[in-house]
């Protein structure tokens, strides 16, 4: 995700509908995969402790 919590991602026709998840699958999948990103998990762990400064 982006500092701003906003990311585009553009398929090409047909490719979502060719998945049995659908839209909702295809979108949580991709949360997910990057849930797993370093930067991802080092915004978690700084949101967990507020800052002084």
């Amino acid at each position: 995700m982006t500092e701003t919590g906003y990311k585009s991602h553009f398929h090409t026709q047909g490719t979502i509908e060719a998945h049995e998840d659908g839209v909702v699958g295809q979108v949580t999948a991709w949360l997910d995969e990057e849930a797993q990103k370093p930067e991802w998990k080092a915004h978690i762990e700084a949101s967990r402790q507020g800052t002084l400064f």
